[in-house]
């Protein structure tokens, strides 16, 4: 067995950093995608089918990306929160579900901040946000169903 060495915790630490922005990225574009039409002309079902197929993941898996990303439109604390790497994808992910409305942004992301990831999401979900009022893409890619 090999002993991590400082060289390989740095390294390991740069490609954390990297694939947390690579997260945000994703799931802001997975968004943008959702709003456009430019999926349509691939023939997939949807724009989480299209996210689904390229990044070889399950569809719900695309589409909580989807989720993720109209939600933070209306949560402008919250993605800057993201996006500075004070809140992580796994807690951004639990906070984009539903807030209490007693709730502001600030105990909202203070709240997530504090809670472990996986082990107490019960706290983070307390302090999340409002409905999402964006652009009609993300409800219907989040909807979007052909009956056959």
């Amino acid at each position: 067995m090999s002993v991590a060495t400082p060289s390989l915790l740095n390294e390991l630490r740069d490609l954390v950093g990297r694939w947390s922005t690579s997260q945000r990225l994703i799931v802001v574009r997975s968004a943008d995608l959702a709003d456009s039409v430019e999926w349509v002309s691939t023939g997939a079902l949807s724009p989480a089918h299209w996210l689904a197929d390229v990044a070889q993941v399950e569809v719900c898996t695309a589409r909580e990306w989807i989720r993720i990303g109209c939600r933070l439109r209306d949560l402008r604390a919250s993605a800057d929160a993201f996006d500075d790497g004070t809140l992580s994808y796994a807690k951004i992910r639990t906070l984009t579900r539903g807030r209490r409305p007693d709730e502001g942004p600030t105990k909202s992301i203070a709240s997530a901040n504090s809670a472990e990831v996986g082990g107490n999401s019960r706290a983070a979900s307390r302090c999340t946000s409002r409905t999402s009022t964006s652009g009609i893409g993300c409800r219907r890619a989040m909807s979007f169903a052909w009956s056959g």
